[in-house]
């Protein structure tokens, strides 16, 4: 069995190996909100953050910000707040911003 320092570095190795691959940090704001800011994303300027903050309540999803603000944003939120597909969300986003910074220069 696993000890709980060795559980907590084990995530902590996941956590960093997963940034590095995704350029995702993830932000604790309270105890029910987070960020999720993505970098990377723009060619001209890869340092560019851009963000969605999330407030999860009662097994419910809420956006309350997103920045850049994408065309497709509300195509976007129903992976999140009916289907509860985080994983999904994180990547459509995520392809989106690419897709907005592509087209923004």
């Amino acid at each position: 069995m696993q000890t709980l320092a060795g559980k907590i570095e084990c995530l902590e190795n996941m956590l960093y190996y997963f940034k590095g691959l995704t350029e995702l940090d993830i932000i604790k704001l309270s105890d029910d909100q987070f960020r999720l800011e993505f970098s990377n994303l723009n060619l001209r300027n890869p340092s560019q953050i851009a963000y969605v903050v999330i407030t999860h309540f009662n097994d419910t999803y809420v956006v309350s910000e997103v920045s850049p603000r994408i065309p497709d944003f509300y195509q976007i939120v129903p992976y999140l707040t009916t289907y509860k597909d985080l994983r999904q969300f994180v990547r459509v986003i995520r392809r989106s911003f690419i897709d907005y910074f592509s087209h923004s220069e």
